[in-house]
Order: C-alpha cells, then sequence, then structure tokens
C-alpha cells in the first residue's frame, strides 16, 4: 500500500511533481502579465478607451514599435510581423452595447457589421464604378467550410467591437527562405506542400497561389489557440482604408480614386530603393524576369521598360503608411469576400504593379474564377481572437 505503483509515497510524489508543474506555469503566466503592463506604460500617442491593442497580443510576441502615430507593430515568437488597425469604439460603435460576457446572437452580430461597414461606407463598393456587388459571404472553393467561414466571420467582428481593431500582416505575404535566399521563388502555380509564408521583411512575395490555398497559408501563421489567422475580411480590407484616411497624409482621393503617390504601380516613380529584392516585367512576353538584388540604389521609373517592376516586402518607404507596407499597388492581395459573379466569385484588392493608380487603387475589387493564379496574386493575413 505504500510503496506500490498506485501505492500512497508513489500518489503524493505525484502529487507533489503536479503541483510543482502548476506552481511553475502560473509563474510563467504572472512574468508574461508583468511584461504585457511593462509594455503597457511604454505605448505612446494612443487613446486606450478607444482601442486596445494590448489586449490582444499573443504569448512570445514583442512590441517593437510603440508608437501610435508611427503604427503599433509587434513580432511573434516566429518573427512574423503584425500592425494594429484601430478601428475607434466612440466613432465605429457609438450607439450600441453589447455584453460580452454572455454568448452574442445573431443580432448582436448584425449590429457590429452594420455599424463597422456604415463607418467604413466610404470604400465598402471599392473604386468608384464598379459595376460588382460584394460580400463577406462563404462560397466553395474559398479555402473554408461554410461553418469554419461563419465561425471566423463571427470571432473577427466580436473582437474588433471588443478591442477596438485588429491586427493585420505589416507586409504582403512572403516565401519562406527568400529573404536569404533569391532562388526561393515561384515560376508558375505548384501544389503547397510543407510551404510556408512568412510576413518579414525583404522576402519576395508569395504569388501563383490561388485563393484557398493563401487562406491556408493565412491560417497557418497563428499557431495559437486563443487566436485565429486568415486572409482578410473586405470590411476589414475597408476598415484599413478608413485608418489610413484618419490617421495619414492620405485622402479619401489617394485611396479610393488614384493611389500612384503611395503605392507601386507602373505610372509611380519611386527613387532610391537602397537594398532589397526586384523583378522586372518584360514589356513583350509580359512574363516576370528574374528576381535580383539591389546592389546600387534603384530608381522604379514610371516610363519606358522599368516601369513594371514588382518589388520585394517593404523595401520602399514610398509605400508606407502607419507602418502598412505595400497596402497599394505592387501585389493584388485575396481576400475573404464574395464578388456577385458566379464564374468569378473570388476577390483581391488593391491592384498590382502593373496597373496605372487610378485604375487599380487601394479600395478596389478585382474578380477572379477559384483557380485565379498569377505572378501578380499574392496576399495579406490578420488575426484576432477566437
Amino acid at each position: 500500500m505504500l510503496t506500490g505503483q498506485n501505492g500512497i509515497l508513489n500518489r503524493a510524489s505525484e502529487a507533489k511533481i503536479k503541483n510543482q508543474q502548476s506552481q511553475q506555469e502560473e509563474e510563467n503566466s504572472l512574468n508574461d502579465m508583468e511584461t504585457l503592463i511593462a509594455n503597457y506604460a511604454g505605448l505612446k500617442n494612443i487613446d486606450l478607451n478607444n482601442t486596445n491593442p494590448l489586449g490582444i497580443v499573443p504569448k512570445g510576441a514583442t512590441i517593437i514599435e510603440d508608437d501610435a502615430s508611427k503604427g503599433i507593430v509587434i513580432k511573434d515568437k516566429n518573427n512574423n510581423e503584425w500592425v494594429w488597425v484601430e478601428v475607434p469604439k466612440n466613432k465605429a460603435f457609438s450607439g450600441i452595447s453589447i455584453d460580452l460576457t454572455k454568448e452574442l446572437t445573431e443580432q448582436n452580430y448584425k449590429d457590429i457589421e452594420d455599424r463597422m461597414i456604415e463607418y467604413a461606407s466610404t470604400y465598402r463598393e471599392g473604386k468608384k464604378s464598379q459595376g460588382c456587388d460584394y460580400k463577406d459571404e462563404w462560397y466553395e472553393g474559398c479555402g473554408l467550410s461554410k461553418e469554419e467561414y461563419n465561425n471566423a466571420y463571427h470571432s473577427m467582428l466580436k473582437s474588433v467591437y471588443n478591442y477596438g481593431g485588429f491586427w493585420i500582416g505589416r507586409y504582403e505575404a512572403g516565401i519562406e527562405g527568400s529573404v536569404t535566399d533569391i532562388t526561393k521563388v515561384r515560376n508558375s502555380h505548384s501544389d503547397l506542400g510543407t510551404d510556408k509564408a512568412i510576413i518579414q521583411k525583404n522576402a519576395i512575395p508569395y504569388n501563383y497561389i490561388y485563393c484557398s490555398e493563401a487562406q491556408t497559408l493565412a491560417n497557418n501563421l497563428m499557431q495559437n489557440v486563443n487566436y485565429i489567422s486568415s486572409l482578410m475580411f473586405g470590411i476589414q480590407w475597408d476598415l484599413v482604408c478608413k485608418y489610413l484616411e484618419e490617421e495619414t497624409d492620405l485622402t479619401e482621393k489617394d485611396i479610393n480614386f488614384d493611389s500612384s503617390k503611395w503605392g507601386n504601380y507602373s505610372d509611380a516613380k519611386i527613387e532610391n530603393i537602397k537594398m532589397g529584392k526586384y523583378n522586372v516585367l518584360d514589356s513583350k512576353t509580359y512574363k516576370l524576369g528574374i528576381w535580383s538584388n539591389i546592389d546600387n540604389p534603384l530608381t522604379k521609373e514610371n516610363t519606358g521598360d522599368y516601369k513594371w517592376i514588382f518589388i520585394g516586402t517593404g523595401i520602399s518607404e514610398y509605400t508606407n503608411r502607419k507602418n502598412i507596407y505595400d497596402f497599394a499597388g505592387n501585389a493584388w492581395e485575396w481576400t475573404l469576400e464574395k464578388s456577385s459573379n458566379d464564374e468569378s466569385p473570388c476577390v483581391s484588392r488593391g491592384g498590382y504593379f502593373y496597373y496605372v493608380g487610378n485604375d487599380g487603387p487601394a479600395s478596389y475589387r478585382g474578380a477572379s474564377g477559384i483557380n485565379g493564379s498569377d505572378y501578380h496574386f499574392s496576399f495579406r493575413a490578420t488575426f484576432y481572437e477566437k
């Protein structure tokens, strides 16, 4: 009874070990909380009554930019970088009060959705005069089951309402390994296999990818049971547009009509790019060339054969607003919204480097088939509380 496998002494020893483990876990949790509190004290130029980014920071992440006037940035444990997009509660959610301690009803979710759409209404239709309706609505081929889609959408709505904002990738998604290895490229569509995406500076944008595959890669970026990472929903894209209008030098015209002054388009001249990677589109074959490193300061012209240049993630401050890079131009970015065109239900946003700035401004929506894949299709991830 005392010494057997199930004896009193053996069980007492196991209980002691479990108690020690529990104490260590509690100590680790307190240490994490102390780190968050210390970070809280260091945040600058932010109204915590209207937005609370530090309420939704994953364990193991660090704050690498704490000034909200520049754009708050965190780096997760996998070295991926995320930027906080504020959706101020006093503006976006005025007039509604929802008890988040209770299970939300369909009406609660609709109230949150309606307020977000109203707040970002300027950008809800994409570029003016686009003749197609777009909704955050499930369709076969988006990369999620209908139940998964609806659960993710509800989680996003609740999370944005609760915290007054959400996190998005600081950069377009990049190809794993391409920051240091320039041969890590995709020259055509191929199955994902074990490939991963990254959100890091100076990567080659992840391209030649279906929307459903982009969703798979985006979902795998956040390995945390408390959060969901995914492609951005359409309303989130619109909210980023609204955020940039309110918090930067950009006007509605710069976002909704012509984004050439801050995006990589064929009619944008981007001077003095000092480092990074680039690829020139052949003006005769319309095929990408070979990715090259920038050895001497490069000027991307707005005329001639060097006006169509695909650039690496985040390599030019010309494309940076609030620490969000390449939101306009460079690559079309898949989202989880649906177009009303049944033959082309998939939606991409923001134009790309072959477009001119008034053909594909930041708010622009493009519709493609579920097997749409080309050199200019990439994506940007978001994460929110589950």
